[in-house]
């Protein structure tokens, strides 16, 4: 609600065309039904289209074998929204993800052993593709630098209506235990532990970037594409680092992959 707001009030600087999206994950029962009702009401309050959608999280974990609730939930929630984009004709979906998600993002990354693109987090800009959904959607998260609590405090200021989630307290998630068990506890060893989250994230991002520029350079003297096949000259790819060979096989590995589900 805080991001809807403070869109709103950047719609005429930005030229922005708002559209209100909300899933009910069929997952809360009576509470998630009346915050679908609460998003359509704020919609015609603020003098906005929306799009009102209902998924079976259930069903989707078990049909695309996911192991993890959350993962279902999180696939669920992004094909819906990208959904959405295409059928108005949005540029993007806006996210409001704060620095709290992206500093519990960051550790989520950390505990399952990622490397240096996962400790990014989650990008300001992005684009999201689900293969198996035929969906691609341009992500942006404005709110990634600012805290959850300014934006209860921007609500409350400003008067702006909002409604809590209450599995954003249910300890069966692993989000919900890195929030309210593992990040408390780290402030022990440093009260700004989630600033040291930030700036990992933001050294990682920049250290990916320079990454995939030498990936885009190699890429171009290295792979041809022949038919319906990529070749890797190998040769060529021994003129490069370690790290750049795995990026650019890692590469072309996620081409592949992704031609084969289309």
């Amino acid at each position: 609600m805080a991001l809807l707001h403070l869109l709103l009030r950047l719609r005429e600087l930005l030229s922005l065309d708002l559209h209100v999206a909300h899933i009910d994950h069929d997952f809360r029962g009576q509470e998630a039904v009346e915050d679908a009702r609460f998003v359509a009401a704020q919609a015609v309050a603020l003098g906005l289209p929306a799009s009102i959608g209902k998924a079976d999280p259930v069903a989707y974990k078990a049909a695309h074998r996911i192991s993890s609730m959350e993962e279902a939930l999180r696939r669920v929630r992004y094909a819906f929204l990208a959904q959405v984009a295409r059928d108005v004709g949005a540029d993007a979906v806006a996210l409001g993800h704060t620095a709290d998600d992206q500093a519990e993002t960051v550790l989520l990354h950390i505990l399952r052993g990622a490397g240096l693109h996962g400790l990014r987090g989650m990008e300001p800009l992005s684009t999201l593709s689900l293969p198996q959904e035929g969906v691609e959607v341009k992500l942006v998260r404005p709110l990634l630098d600012v805290t959850r609590d300014e934006t209860r405090a921007y609500c409350q200021q400003e008067g702006v209506p909002f409604r809590d989630d209450t599995t954003n307290r249910s300890m069966r998630f692993a989000r919900n235990r890195v929030r309210f068990q593992l990040i408390p506890a780290l402030r022990a060893y440093n009260p700004r532990v989630r600033e040291a989250l930030l700036r990992l994230a933001k050294a990682a991002s920049r250290n990916v970037e320079y990454l995939e520029s030498q990936v885009d350079w190699a890429w171009h003297g290295a792979v041809t594409l022949e038919g319906e096949a990529l070749v890797v000259d190998s040769e060529a790819l021994r003129l490069h680092g370690e790290l750049v060979q795995r990026l650019l096989l890692r590469r072309a590995y996620e081409w592949f992959a992704s031609t084969a589900a289309a």
